[in-house]
């Protein structure tokens, strides 16, 4: 009888223990202080595609524990698939960044009327394991359907997260993506001012 009772009472224990719960973590656009209101939109422009690496296409966020070396944690999670968290803050940025232009998603129709088109290549976006915040990423601004020659730039940015704490991570994830945005836009006007 005293195993029993020892038994149910382990049993209930260990029922009353629950399993760490999950975190999801999503980027933002950046907020814009003032916003002019454009009645009519001058340019279209499609963003798009916008590529992450393959080991980023999942919902455990990935950090580097080594130099060749990823963790994925399971209890640090995406709330929403990270290229199209990428795309829809990237789009949100720009759009606050140059009002008069309507940005299109890849992909676009053909009746959006595209002038140039923006291509991101991501190579890396993740916390390496001195514990910064890196995004290396390539970005092509062309005339669409033109033989041109398209204007590319490379970008690395780097922000200290201080400690390895998922939500500082995110923090700078956001700010070096911010960054991204505002570099596309300006390289952007110069392309669109000289033609």
């Amino acid at each position: 009888m005293k195993k029993f009772i020892i038994v149910i009472a382990l049993f209930t224990a260990l029922s009353g223990c629950s399993s760490p719960q999950s975190t999801f973590y999503v980027l933002n656009p950046v907020p814009i202080k003032s916003r002019h209101v454009i009645k009519t939109v001058r340019l279209n422009i499609g963003l798009g595609p916008i590529v992450i690496p393959e080991y980023l296409q999942q919902p455990q966020m990935v950090t580097y524990v080594a130099d060749n070396e990823l963790m994925l944690n399971e209890f640090h999670r995406w709330a929403e698939p990270l290229q199209s968290n990428i795309v829809r803050v990237v789009q949100s940025d720009l759009s606050g960044l140059l009002p008069y232009i309507k940005f299109h998603k890849y992909p676009w129709r053909q009746s959006a009327n595209i002038k140039y088109r923006v291509k991101v290549n991501i190579s890396q976006f993740d916390m390496d394991n001195h514990n910064n915040s890196i995004l290396r990423a390539k970005y092509e601004i062309s005339l669409d359907k033109n033989g041109q020659k398209p204007f590319i730039k490379t970008v690395y940015y780097q922000t200290a997260v201080g400690s390895r704490q998922y939500r500082q991570l995110v923090a700078c994830m956001n700010y070096n993506l911010a960054q991204l945005s505002h570099s596309i836009a300006k390289d952007l006007r110069k392309v669109i001012s000289r033609r």
